[in-house]
């Protein structure tokens, strides 16, 4: 039996960073969100701007499978529909997207998210052989930045720097058993 959907707040009140442009994350381990999920999720942009934050927009982290691209671009659609547009969608994806993906849910997903944020780890380290999944994004459609973990080993491979779509790096922070991102 399915646990009922819930929403929680892992972050206690809004910050206040005015200059600094900020993303909400969204952790979500499912999809099968009900308008009250839909309604708390643009209750907090709507706070986190009006507290007098430069807010980008909302990034989902879901682990979407690279076989069911095609399913979370169904959901991603029908939640873009929902954004305001002052505010990008992103997205965090799997190296494996790349890879294994399906192209024509791959280009259908570039039509929806402003941005991919391509995970390069798992847990607190960088998931060995990540060269490879790079040399196969010559085509990937989606702009995307390189999630790497905080102390991971990482050397950019070269084509990097020359991708059409590649738009820099988001460093997760390790803190406690906690996660923080930060954009450069």
């Amino acid at each position: 039996m399915r646990q009922p959907r819930r929403f929680q707040r892992l972050r206690m009140g809004v910050p206040r960073l005015p200059g600094k442009a900020l993303w909400l994350v969204v952790r979500a381990n499912r999809l099968d969100w009900d308008a009250a999920v839909y309604d708390a999720i643009l209750a907090d942009l709507a706070r986190w701007q009006a507290a007098g934050n430069d807010l980008t927009g909302l990034q989902i982290d879901f682990d979407a499978a690279t076989r069911g691209i095609d399913g979370y671009a169904r959901f991603l659609a029908d939640l873009r529909q929902r954004l305001p547009r002052r505010w990008k969608l992103s997205v965090t994806g799997l190296m494996d997207w790349s890879a294994h993906g399906d192209p024509q849910a791959l280009a259908a997903l570039s039509h929806i998210v402003d941005e991919a944020v391509v995970q390069t780890y798992q847990g607190r380290t960088t998931i060995p052989g990540y060269e490879r999944y790079f040399l196969r994004m010559e085509h990937f459609p989606i702009p995307f930045r390189v999630a790497l973990v905080e102390g991971g080993e990482w050397a950019a491979p070269p084509m990097l720097a020359r991708h059409p779509q590649f738009r820099g790096y988001v460093v997760f922070l390790l803190n406690r058993g906690t996660r923080a991102a930060q954009k450069r």
